[in-house]
């Protein structure tokens, strides 16, 4: 019943997500006091994105919300092409946006949120190759576009193992294939890099950045406890339904499905070795996260379970920030 309303192709089903999402975001912009990770510093963008956010922060809100819902919508569209939601609606587009907006520091202009449409550009090309054939140019788009992703947000680089899964899974693999997707992967590294270097700048990225990111695995990448325990206790318990969608699925969406829910454990598995803060694991899930509530919540017939699942997915929201 909650959720009614957005399983709809209408024009008023996406304006008043986008309504919804405007209006949740500078409210939780207004009233929660938003402080920027320090780790943040050590991207390509960071000593922008820390100033910009510093200095004018409504701005930078206000860019930041800009970006999100071109994603949604985009992402939204993605979704749509590839016939992995049924029916035409932006109820992905919806969860997209409650769980981007999990991490108060997406309320302001991040590395990640610029990274975000990059990695869409990746996904899209990722989950629409054909079957059987491989388009090498879009090889390179996608492994290149992660590579940009990746320079800008390091996490990010948990794209590039669905990247290679996805020539396996998807198609018949060749050596080339992932001689191309290394090249376009490397390539903004490598650009960066010989830029700095003209500059007479000492500071090897490449080397630098995979260093300092990764890091023995740490179990306390997933605290606050609480918000990892419910969120987790929700995809363990829609994984039944989530998993009778895949197997019931025509060939192709079933691979793409399951893809999915591969870039779930990946980027949940990731965010153990990426020395960084504890709000990234959504950040890391973030895709396949939304896309398996969608799924969830077009599968599930009982109204009262749906309502029921969104509702505890909302008490998780509001203890993100209670417990700041």
């Amino acid at each position: 019943m909650l959720l009614q309303i957005f399983k709809t192709s209408q024009p008023l089903s996406w304006i008043l997500i986008i309504t919804i999402i405007i209006i949740l975001r500078a409210v939780l912009f207004f009233t929660v006091n938003i402080q920027l990770h320090p780790i943040e510093n050590e991207t390509i963008t960071s000593g922008f994105t820390l100033q910009f956010a510093n200095s004018i922060p409504w701005l930078s809100h206000l860019v930041s919300t800009l970006i999100i819902l071109f994603s949604g919508l985009f992402f939204n569209k993605i979704a749509q092409n590839i016939n992995i939601l049924k029916g035409i609606h932006y109820l992905l587009f919806l969860f997209f946006g409650i769980f981007i907006s999990f991490n108060p520091e997406n309320l302001l202009l991040t590395p990640f949120v610029i990274s975000v449409p990059f990695s869409l550009f990746s996904l899209n090309l990722i989950l629409s190759q054909p079957k059987g054939s491989v388009s090498l140019a879009s090889l390179f788009n996608a492994s290149f576009f992660i590579g940009l992703g990746t320079l800008i947000y390091f996490p990010s680089i948990a794209l590039f193992p669905i990247l290679m899964i996805s020539l396996f899974y998807l198609n018949q693999p060749k050596w080339r294939y992932f001689l191309v997707a290394s090249i376009g992967f490397l390539t903004p590294w490598l650009f960066n890099d010989a830029i700095l270097f003209s500059f007479s700048v000492d500071q090897a990225l490449i080397f630098s950045s995979w260093s300092t990111n990764f890091t023995a695995f740490q179990v306390s990448n997933y605290f606050p406890f609480y918000a990892s325990l419910l969120l987790f206790g929700l995809i363990l318990f829609q994984s039944y339904f989530y998993i009778r969608v895949t197997s019931n699925s025509i060939i192709k969406i079933r691979k793409t499905l399951f893809l999915i829910l591969v870039y779930l454990i990946v980027g949940t598995v990731f965010n153990g070795f990426i020395y960084t803060h504890s709000m990234n694991l959504l950040n890391l899930i973030l895709f396949p996260v939304a896309i398996l509530f969608t799924v969830i919540h077009l599968e599930i017939k009982k109204w009262w379970l749906r309502d029921l699942l969104f509702l505890i997915l909302l008490v998780n929201f509001s203890l993100s920030y209670l417990y700041l």
